[in-house]
């Protein structure tokens, strides 16, 4: 009985699914090329209800989508390249859809469908400029007064309604009727019409009285409503309070940060600077999970204080307000013992780090330490390049350009390159600079970089 039950749910679905159209099961060949190159798709006479997956035609210009059960034109927004669309015998109700993207349609076929109110039909028509045959009867709007005369003059492109060709002579006789004669008409059925009403339908005095007295009622709670408010205005203006709805409130340290990114940008590290010391933290992290112990602050603000991230400035505090202000915020309001109270955390992670590095200033680093570095940057850029090793060597000189730019100096960043001992060779290398023959300069009024 389950086997039978099973095969009824089956067949079920496959019927269900087949009242969705889809234009990939009546291509040949089933692949992304295939369905660019298509230029027309056969979906009639087949029960389709919707379908779906026409994006994947971008240059489909004609669809036969004839003898289904559609009630709604959706799914071909983004095929504005059809031309001729066929939608005869059909449920048609309404023309919203995708029928306002089809801006180059030169055919549209709606005859045998459930479409009424010529006038709303028509207005969602207007944006067809390029429409040149269009057929609306067998619809409820077809059977409207005048309705030939009507289409034609909506839409002065058709040049075949409703399988006739529409001559010059219907065309003057639509413009005539539809700026003379029906205009009048539609005036006339707009006027309102004087309802006498009979006596016996007239109110009573009494359902007079009591409507007054509710309309009375009405005013005096519209007026007492304005009046509290009026009054809680008043309060609030001598409180002076004043509630912005269009400013979200700042945290206090958010504002220290934005004073210091205007009036002192210097004294804060970028994100940039921040992956920089991520190698540092590295060094830490023996177990990879992005934190590190707290008692190997102490260390890494050794690191940061000696520049080893190559970030060119420095922390301005001690190792103990460095280890203070680096670590999250706690919760001091429990306490051990309470109930929910937990034990802090005998790490740091990755983020907490990140986010309080701008807690405390940032300096440049002493001019004497710092050139000693930068020597020593180019000396090691200078033996790499000897050895071959260019990526290495290219890194190292962006290292010490970086400290020299952050240490802000004039003499002292002229650093001269120290001469090296170069190995003799048989065969020597000619595919590397020799930096050791040149001066690096930082004036850079003069356009040549290294001098000889």
């Amino acid at each position: 009985m389950d086997l039978t039950f099973n095969r009824l749910l089956a067949r079920s679905n496959a019927q269900e699914q087949s009242k969705i159209g889809d234009p990939w099961e009546v291509i040949p060949i089933k692949n992304r090329k295939q369905a660019r190159d298509t230029e027309e798709i056969h979906l009639g006479q087949r029960g389709l209800e919707t379908i779906k997956n026409f994006e994947d035609f971008p240059n489909l210009e004609v669809l036969y989508l004839n003898d289904n059960k559609m009630e709604r034109l959706e799914g071909l927004d983004s095929n504005f390249r059809i031309k001729h669309l066929y939608l005869f015998n059909n449920k048609l109700k309404t023309l919203d859809g995708s029928l306002q993207f089809l801006n180059h349609l030169e055919t549209l076929v709606l005859y045998k469908n459930e479409l009424r109110d010529l006038d709303l039909n028509l207005s969602k028509m207007q944006h067809l400029t390029s429409l040149k045959q269009l057929d609306l009867f067998d619809n409820p709007l077809a059977d409207e007064p005048h309705y030939r005369l009507r289409v034609i003059y909506a839409m002065p492109s058709v040049k075949v309604f409703d399988r006739h060709v529409v001559t010059q002579e219907e065309r003057n006789k639509a413009k005539k009727f539809m700026e003379t004669d029906y205009n009048q008409i539609r005036s006339k059925k707009d006027e309102k019409k004087v309802i006498k009403i009979p006596p016996s339908a007239m109110f009573s005095q009494n359902e007079k009285d009591l409507y007054k007295e509710a309309t009375f009622i009405k005013k005096k709670r519209f007026e007492e409503t304005q009046r509290l408010e009026e009054q809680t205005i008043l309060m609030r203006t001598a409180q002076n309070i004043v509630f912005d709805t269009t400013k979200v409130p700042i945290s206090k340290e958010k504002q220290e940060m934005e004073r210091r990114k205007q009036e002192e940008p210097l004294s804060i590290i970028t994100e940039w600077d921040k992956s920089r010391l991520k190698s540092l933290f590295k060094q830490f992290d023996k177990d990879k999970k992005a934190q590190i112990p707290l008692d190997k602050l102490g260390e890494l603000y050794e690191l940061i204080m000696a520049d080893k991230g190559f970030v060119g400035k420095v922390p301005d505090c001690s190792v103990e307000e460095f280890i203070q202000k680096i670590q999250p915020e706690r919760d001091t309001i429990l306490q051990p013992g309470d109930k929910d109270y937990k034990e802090p955390p005998n790490y740091l992670t990755w983020d907490d780090f990140r986010f309080n590095l701008n807690k405390f200033y940032w300096v440049k680093p002493e001019s004497d330490q710092a050139n000693k570095r930068i020597k020593d940057l180019y000396y090691q850029a200078n033996k790499k390049i000897y050895s071959g090793d260019l990526p290495n060597a290219k890194e190292l000189l962006f290292k010490a350009i970086k400290i020299e730019s952050q240490l802000g100096a004039t003499e002292t960043n002229k650093v001269l390159l120290k001469k090296t001992e170069r190995i003799e060779q048989k065969n020597p290398r000619y595919d590397s600079f020799d930096f050791a023959k040149f001066t690096f300069k930082k004036d850079f009024s003069n356009t040549s970089k290294f001098v000889y």
